[in-house]
């Protein structure tokens, strides 16, 4: 397999450096059982932001994993990761104690971002 003719752009090299660190920090971070995530939902919405904060990084695995799902499909990786990270945020800040929306909310902020990126290319 040929080295996509970009990869060693100094820029190409920041973006692979960030996206591992990113990697590594979100593989580091402690999973929480469904009753933390609910005590943390609970001080979240009582306006705790260290309890949205905790919130979002236990959430950060399935944003990972959504995103990986629809690599290939247009955006960039990373531009995909912020696409779930947004959708995930947005979807919090509206409502954190209803958690059975967010994988909802993250599937659906990246199909819209998949779906921008086609229109884009499609000249639309």
């Amino acid at each position: 397999m040929k080295p996509h003719p970009h990869a060693s752009t100094p820029a190409a090299l920041t973006r692979e450096r960030a996206l591992k660190g990113y990697l590594q920090v979100v593989a580091s971070l402690p999973r929480l059982s469904g009753e933390a995530q609910s005590r943390l939902a609970s001080d979240a919405a009582c306006g705790d932001e260290r309890a949205l904060r905790a919130l979002l990084e236990s959430f950060l695995p399935l944003v990972l994993a959504e995103a990986a799902a629809r690599r290939g499909q247009g955006p960039r990786f990373e531009a995909l990761l912020a696409a779930g990270n947004q959708g995930l945020l947005r979807s919090l800040r509206h409502s954190p104690v209803d958690l059975q929306q967010v994988p909802s909310a993250v599937r659906e902020a990246l199909d819209k971002a998949v779906a921008l990126q086609r229109a884009r290319k499609a000249g639309l």
